[in-house]
């Protein structure tokens, strides 16, 4: 087609770490929230034993 324009390889390799190193960082973050979600609950049951 004319004047179609393609991307450069070099830029297709940047938006995929790119979206790569965003996918890891929200892995992350939910591992993290999980985690102080199950350490919240214990101490909830810890602070109150009946």
């Amino acid at each position: 087609p004319i004047g179609r324009r393609s991307l450069s390889p070099s830029i297709i390799i940047g938006i995929a770490v790119g979206c790569s190193v965003l996918i890891f960082i929200l892995v992350g973050v939910g591992i993290y929230a999980i985690r102080q979600k199950k350490r919240a609950e214990r101490a909830t049951l810890q602070s109150r034993p009946f």
